[in-house]
C-alpha cells in the first residue's frame, strides 16, 4: 500500500514539474538576413539556407555566416535562373561546404551555367530539380520549396517553418505566380518577404488577406499598398536583421 502511494506521489510530482523542465528547454535561435539585392540567410545552429544569392551581397553574406559560426550550408535555393544568382551560387556553394542545391527544373545554358555544374561536381552535389514541391530539415527549421504548377519558368517560393513561427520568401514571383500560389497555399505566416517589383500586382493583397502576415518586407514602391496597413511593413532599399525563437519573429 505504502509503495502504490509512494508511486502516486511520484507520478503527481512529475506532472506537475513537467510545464517547468519543458518551459527551461533552449529556444531556437534563428537569424534571418534579407539583404538589399534580393539575397536572404537564414543561420541556425551553426548551418544556413541561402535563398537567391546575388553576387552583389557575397562579401556581407560572407560576414554575416561568420559572424554566426555557419560551418557548412544545408540548403542553397535558386529560385529563377539568372547569370547573377548562378555566379553566386558558385562562389558561395564551393567556399561554404554546401550540401544541398535545389534548382528550378526548367533548362538554362551559358558559361555562368556551365560554371556552376563544375562547381557542384567539385563538391559532388547533385542540384535537386524541383518540380511540384521538394520538403526537407535544415536544422531547426522545416522548408518547403514550391515549384510553379504551369509556367517552369517562373519563380520558386520557399516557406520556412521554426516551430510555430513561419516565414514565406517569394523571391522573383510574377503577379500570375502569387495568384498560382495562394490559390493552393493557405497558411498563415509570420512574416513575408515580397516579390522584387510587386509593387503593382494586383495578388499582393489576396495573398496579405490570405496569409495574415505579421511583418511585410516590401520594395519601396509597395510601402503605401493599402494591403499592407494591416502588417508592419519594412523596405528593402537595404538589409534587414530578424531573429525568431520559435514562437514568433522580431526585428533586430
Amino acid at each position: 500500500m505504502k509503495k502504490s502511494i509512494k508511486a502516486i506521489f511520484l507520478f503527481i510530482t512529475v506532472f506537475a514539474l513537467l510545464p517547468f523542465v519543458l518551459s527551461c528547454k533552449e529556444k531556437p535561435d534563428v537569424k534571418i538576413k534579407c539583404f538589399e539585392s534580393n539575397s536572404v540567410v537564414i543561420t541556425n545552429n551553426n548551418t544556413a539556407v541561402v535563398i537567391d544569392a546575388s553576387c552583389s551581397d557575397l562579401e556581407d553574406i560572407q560576414k554575416f555566416l561568420e559572424s554566426n559560426n555557419t560551418e557548412f550550408i544545408s540548403a542553397l535555393i535558386i529560385s529563377c535562373y539568372t547569370e547573377d544568382t548562378l555566379n553566386a551560387a558558385s562562389s558561395l556553394s564551393v567556399s561554404n561546404d554546401a550540401l544541398n542545391i535545389y534548382v528550378p527544373s526548367q533548362s538554362f545554358e551559358g558559361s555562368a551555367y556551365n560554371n556552376f555544374m563544375d562547381a557542384c561536381d567539385e563538391l559532388s552535389v547533385e542540384p535537386c530539380s524541383v518540380e511540384g514541391s521538394v520538403s526537407f530539415g535544415a536544422a531547426e527549421l522545416s522548408v518547403r520549396v514550391y515549384a510553379p504548377l504551369e509556367d517552369m519558368s517562373k519563380s520558386l517560393i520557399t516557406r520556412i517553418v521554426c516551430n510555430k513561427a513561419s516565414m514565406l520568401f517569394c523571391s522573383f514571383a510574377d503577379d500570375e505566380r502569387i495568384t498560382e500560389f495562394v490559390e493552393y497555399d493557405t497558411n498563415n505566416y509570420d512574416l513575408i518577404k515580397l516579390p522584387v517589383n510587386s509593387d503593382d500586382f494586383d495578388s499582393v493583397e489576396t495573398l496579405i488577406d490570405t496569409a495574415k502576415p505579421d511583418i511585410v518586407i516590401a520594395d519601396p514602391a509597395s510601402k503605401n499598398n493599402t494591403a499592407l496597413k494591416r502588417a508592419e511593413v519594412y523596405v528593402s532599399d537595404k538589409a534587414l536583421s530578424f531573429k525568431c525563437n520559435g514562437k514568433k519573429i522580431s526585428k533586430e
